[in-house]
């Protein structure tokens, strides 16, 4: 594949980004809910597990003034009171880092995930996973978040050495000193744990994008499932246009005249006295189409007339099912009154109407400049 066409210059459209997502490919950053979780756990210490830790150093008391002496289920009771304490924020953390695992690609519902392929339980596939580039990238990102902590942490806690140093010589601690000197710690390991997910969330963002970028060709083929294969739309188009011929020819039968241009137009014009209000174009064809009209009309006894004009204008200017405009009203009405003393001298006898004049070109050329200006 050349250049041109080979190389994946073009940003994801929003139908290639929308079919990702259907088949699970979304962005997502395994760091943001940490940092949600981190956050939160941090907030929280700052009332509910200072309370706890009061409480805490009140039950230890008890506990170990009972220590012999209480049941052995005893234990499991302390543990339950102060666990069934945390069940709310342990599911508050839980639901924090999934909505924000969520926010940065949505939330999708795909059975992708659960489809099972032999392919990925090969060896080689494994071995191949454990060696790939994203692989390396993703544990190298775990290995410079760490080290990061671990060198926040080293700082902080040589910068608040002297109040560890008196927190071991006190032989009560108070609870508040004790977590008071804890978070000075914890506050900037949390501000680096934000810092690395806004990171990584920005560049799971810049891959995922790359990945997804399309080629030349990419572009062209999501056109033609977008807007529809040119072979196949032609072909629903001659499929319209029989239906739609099919239904012309149905209505030939009610017409009162077929107006034709001897070789090429042929339209067939419905006037009832007292049902229609204007004249009514039934149908309309070009060559042989108009050739199968004319026959029709002829097989239905309909009066067939000659007035290029005429036929021409209306073919160009009116729908089937459509009224004949204002304008072309005069010369219409001159065809129809032919038909009618033609239909009147078959009924009743008579003389003859003599053949009907075609139609002089200055009148339809008057009606259509009508057409022009309405």
């Amino acid at each position: 594949m050349d250049s041109e066409t080979g190389d994946k210059r073009h940003a994801p459209t929003e139908h290639r980004l929308k079919k990702a997502a259907e088949n699970g490919d979304v962005v997502r950053s395994p760091e943001l809910p940490r940092a949600v979780a981190i956050i939160l756990v941090i907030a929280s210490g700052f009332g509910l597990f200072s309370s706890l830790a009061h409480a805490l150093f009140g039950d230890c008391a008890i506990w170990l003034g009972e220590a012999g002496q209480a049941d052995l289920k005893a234990p499991i009771s302390w543990g339950a009171s102060y666990f069934y304490l945390l069940i709310p924020v342990i599911g508050i953390i839980g639901a924090a880092s999934f909505v924000s695992s969520i926010c940065v690609g949505g939330w999708i519902f795909s059975l992708s995930f659960v489809k099972f392929d032999l392919a990925h339980v090969g060896l080689g596939q494994g071995i191949s996973r454990l060696i790939s580039f994203k692989h390396m990238i993703d544990v190298s990102k775990s290995g410079l978040t760490f080290l990061s902590i671990g060198i926040v942490s080293y700082f902080c806690f040589l910068h608040n050495l002297r109040s560890f140093i008196a927190l071991a010589l006190i032989k009560r601690p108070n609870a508040d000193a004790v977590f008071g000197v804890i978070v000075k710690v914890l506050i900037p390991i949390a501000l680096v744990v934000c810092f690395v997910a806004l990171v990584d969330v920005f560049i799971q963002y810049r891959s995922h994008r790359h990945k997804l970028r399309m080629t030349d060709d990419d572009i062209r083929q999501e056109m033609k499932e977008v807007a529809g294969n040119p072979h196949v739309k032609s072909k629903q188009r001659m499929i319209a246009r029989k239906l739609a011929r099919a239904r012309q020819m149905t209505k030939v039968g009610e017409a009162s005249v077929v107006v034709v241009n001897p070789t090429h137009y042929a339209c067939a014009v419905r006037y009832r006295r007292g049902t229609d209000g204007a004249p009514l174009l039934l149908a309309k064809g070009l060559g042989l189409l108009a050739e199968e009209i004319v026959a029709k009309a002829r097989g239905y006894g309909i009066p067939v007339v000659e007035a290029p004009p005429l036929a021409r204008a209306i073919y160009r200017y009116v729908e089937p099912g459509d009224h004949i405009p204002v304008p072309l009203y005069r010369a219409c009405a001159e065809v129809l009154a032919y038909v009618w003393r033609l239909q009147r001298w078959r009924a009743h006898g008579g003389t003859k109407p003599k053949p009907m004049k075609m139609l002089a070109d200055e009148l339809v050329s008057r009606s259509v400049n009508g057409l022009h200006s309405g």
